[in-house]
Parts: structure tokens; C-alpha cells; sequence
């Protein structure tokens, strides 16, 4: 049987499509050479209506708004692979990338996207590069993806071509079982943070947590996880839980 071939979505949040676009451009060509395709996505394309906090999404399972951001959220769902770029502005990222971001708040609480690969991309004309690199990492983090790879160009490199060595991380990732994929501390820390959050906060939360067997395991997944790191996981919840106990029954005095 013909595997099917491997597709990555590309979260393009620029409007000039200049610098990070041609980025994305150069990205998709060495990924192409690997039997992988890329649909760039540019948000500035779509309606992406800021969110306003309402906890509709968390609650009734659906969003009052009506924009494109259903139909994106779709299409990263699949997708093998995600890409989330955007250019350094004032320091972060683009007010549009932060606004789709936004409103994906929804899968922090209910995780879709456990274990898709997702690769970090951005450009700068200054500094912060880093910085929003870091960012969006966290925030794929949160939302149950798994870093394999960040991608940045200033504009004393922005000419230099891609190299398979620096997306070798996500390709092998795209290409690989998820059983052999190694959390580090801070996603298995954060996977227990949201783990507690499910079980203390909304019912909602929990009723999909526990349909997902994630309220009694190590991580979203099965995977390749030392046991020292398991034994921080279970250290971090065990401490996590006693003080959330501990401030339940203060307010109940």
C-alpha cells in the first residue's frame, strides 16, 4: 500500500508577504525535496475576529463568533505537521497571529493536536527574535504539539537558503511514531498543569480529559519518557494538587 503523503500547514501572519512569506516559500521547497507538501496559509486572507473572552467555547463546545477561524482550526487538525510563523513586531508577534492564537484558547483547555509536530518560524529587522520564537513554542506547547524545531533569519541572514539540516528535527518528527517522540521536562510540567486545571476548574474540561484517558497518565500520549522525568510529573501534579486542595478548603471556611 502507497503511504499517504504528509502535509503541513503553515500559518503565515504577515501581511506584506515579504520577508517571513518567503521564508515559509523557502521552507515548503526543501520540505517538497521530501515528499512532504506545505498550504501556506496567510491569515490576512481570512476574518479572524478578535475573541472576547466570553468562555463560550469552553462551555457550549462552540464559538458566538462568526469568522474563519472554525474552518482554519480544521485545517490544522489535518494537517501531519503545523508551522507557526509570524515577523517580529514591536518585540512580539503580529497582532494577527496573536488574535488567531487567541481564540485557539479552547484546545488549551481540550487538546486536539497532541502530538503533531510543529516547527517555529519568524524574521526580524532588530531584535526579539528569539523571544517570539520562544512564544509561539510555548504556545504550541500548551495546545499538546511537540516542538521539532525553530527557524529564524534576521536581515543579515533573511538571503540564506533553508538547509535540510535545520528542519531535519521536524521532518524526522512528521516521519516518525510518536512512541519514539521524548517530552521534555517543561511540556511533561505543563502537561500536568493543564492535567489539574481539568480536574479543578470546569466539568467540561474533565469529562473530555478522562474520555481521553489523560487523567490518570504520564502524558497526552504514549512515548519514550525516562523515569526521572516521570517521577517529576508525578512529584509536580502530587504538589500542584495538595495546594489547589489546600486553597479550596480556605474558601470554604
Amino acid at each position: 500500500m502507497t503511504p499517504r503523503p504528509l502535509t503541513v500547514a503553515a500559518i503565515q501572519s504577515s501581511r506584506r508577504k515579504q520577508n517571513t512569506f518567503g521564508l515559509l516559500r523557502s521552507i515548503s521547497s526543501v520540505l517538497e525535496r521530501s515528499d512532504i507538501s506545505t498550504e501556506i496559509i496567510n491569515l490576512s486572507d481570512y476574518t479572524i475576529l478578535p475573541c472576547s473572552g466570553c468562555e463560550q467555547c469552553m462551555r457550549s463546545g462552540s464559538c458566538p463568533l462568526d469568522d474563519d477561524v472554525p474552518h482554519l482550526m480544521e485545517r490544522m487538525v489535518q494537517a501531519d505537521g503545523v508551522i507557526f510563523s509570524s515577523p517580529v513586531y514591536m518585540g512580539n508577534v503580529t497582532g494577527t497571529c496573536k488574535q488567531f492564537l487567541d481564540r485557539l484558547c479552547v484546545w488549551y483547555h481540550r487538546p486536539v493536536l497532541t502530538g503533531i509536530p510543529v516547527l517555529c518560524a519568524s524574521t526580524t529587522a532588530g531584535g526579539s527574535l528569539k523571544y517570539v520564537l520562544k512564544y509561539l513554542e510555548r504556545t504550541a506547547v500548551t495546545l499538546g504539539m511537540h516542538p521539532a524545531g525553530r527557524i529564524g533569519r534576521n536581515v543579515r541572514t533573511i538571503s540564506e537558503d533553508i538547509s535540510s539540516r535545520e528542519i531535519s528535527e521536524f521532518i524526522t518528527h512528521l516521519k516518525t511514531d510518536k512512541s519514539y517522540f521524548r517530552p521534555s521536562v517543561s511540556q511533561i510540567i505543563n502537561f500536568n498543569v493543564q492535567k489539574i486545571l481539568a480536574s479543578a476548574v470546569l466539568k467540561e474540561d474533565e469529562a473530555y480529559w478522562r474520555k481521553q484517558g489523560w487523567l490518570h497518565s504520564p502524558y497526552f500520549y504514549p512515548c519514550s519518557i525516562s523515569p526521572a522525568k516521570r517521577i517529576i510529573g508525578s512529584l509536580f501534579h502530587a504538589a500542584l494538587a495538595g495546594r489547589i486542595q489546600r486553597g479550596k478548603k480556605r474558601l470554604n471556611r
